[in-house]
């Protein structure tokens, strides 16, 4: 008898993904942080930035459309539950990682250009 437009159902917001939007914030980021099955974390590092970006974040149902748009895009998919948690409670996409959250981020870049993953030049 109850359907979604009568009383208990009728004022709960629905949360839509918009799965292009996604994936072009993925195709930004030089790195994905995840803890395997329920967030993702987007980072970007730009030369002329102080500090790395946060670029997308997904949970749940997006996390496997995300990792799917990585793999197409060949961006690099890092497992680490305590810093994607970290990152997707702490900060919004679009944000700048703070000074007191730079070491973690600097590790995982510096894992990526030892791989040759991400090209970085000094100045």
């Amino acid at each position: 008898m109850n359907s979604l437009n009568t009383w208990p159902y009728r004022n709960i917001p629905v949360y839509k993904s918009n799965f292009s939007k996604i994936e072009q914030q993925i195709k930004e980021s030089d790195v994905l942080i995840t803890d395997g099955t329920h967030r993702i974390v987007g980072l970007n590092f730009n030369e002329k930035d102080d500090s790395p970006k946060i670029t997308v974040q997904c949970l749940r149902s997006e996390v496997a459309y995300a990792k799917q748009v990585a793999f197409s895009n060949q961006i690099r998919i890092i497992t680490n539950d305590k810093l994607s948690a970290y990152f997707f409670h702490k900060y919004m996409t679009g944000d700048y990682i703070m000074a007191e959250d730079f070491q973690p981020a600097a590790r995982i870049y510096a894992k990526l250009i030892r791989a040759g993953v991400v090209k970085y030049s000094r100045k």
